[in-house]
């Protein structure tokens, strides 16, 4: 009886997950509050396990790229929400781990976005509302209670804060060196635009304060924004040139 239980519940989940999937407008990403959501089941409730189950059932059925960004960053949301709820008397036997669960799903975020940057399949546009809402997720470990926040070892928030940040640069390593990253993030451009940067930087003749010099930089919301379609015209490539560039300096090097 369990079992069928289960099985319907597997069910049911996977033909909302499927046909929500396939009506989803593609070219819309929704930019949550910067509040944490509703955090639903939490550790220690019994049907917490089978929550997560489908969670991670639910991403596996999930195969664009985009959808898995955003779906990743809801789920490390969550865990900071579940995190921020739980009883003080039991917060303690699971601060690290939730912690350590949000890290991974921001890690497996910002690879996803990597590898639509790199395959050329989204606009620029797309890309930076995606990016924007993966940062938000990431941002909102400062809405979690002190008390329960205080109850993640030093060790685990320093190994999450590291593989998250060498998440983030895991690309920008094949081009040039993490400093000059820092530095232009610090002064307003985002991670997706830097390396589109420091990609064309590496395979055309032109150094990154060069191309910073060539007028297609806008600035939206505090941020810094290439335009690439107006960069690769004023030097004389196309997104296709760009894509294959990049191939040829990957499999190089």
């Amino acid at each position: 009886m369990k079992m069928f239980i289960i099985s319907a519940l597997m069910l049911t989940f996977l033909s909302f997950g499927l046909s929500v999937g396939a009506t989803d407008t593609i070219n819309k990403v929704v930019i949550d509050s910067d509040e944490l959501p509703n955090a639903g089941l939490i550790p220690g409730n019994a049907l917490y396990s089978i929550d997560k189950f489908l969670e991670k059932l639910n991403l596996k059925f999930t195969f664009s790229k985009e959808r898995k960004a955003e779906k990743l960053a809801k789920i490390a949301e969550k865990r900071l929400a579940e995190l921020d709820i739980l009883d003080p008397k039991i917060v303690a036997s699971y601060a690290n781990k939730l912690f350590i669960e949000y890290g991974l799903s921001l890690e497996r975020a910002n690879i996803c976005l990597q590898k639509l940057l790199v395959e050329g399949r989204i606009s620029d546009e797309r890309l930076a509302k995606l990016e924007a809402r993966v940062n938000m997720a990431e941002g909102k470990i400062t809405k979690v209670n002190e008390k329960a926040k205080a109850k993640i070892s030093y060790e685990v928030k320093d190994c999450v804060l590291k593989d998250l940040n060498s998440a983030k640069m895991s690309l920008f390593t094949r081009f040039t060196d993490i400093d000059s990253v820092s530095t232009l993030h610090d002064q307003g451009y985002g991670y997706s635009d830097l390396l589109k940067l420091h990609v064309i930087s590496a395979i055309t003749s032109k150094t990154v304060d060069e191309l910073l010099l060539i007028d297609h930089v806008v600035t939206i919301n505090d941020e810094k924004v290439v335009n690439l379609s107006l960069l690769l015209e004023s030097l004389g490539l196309s997104i296709t040139d760009l894509k294959v560039k990049l191939l040829e300096y990957i499999d190089i090097n």
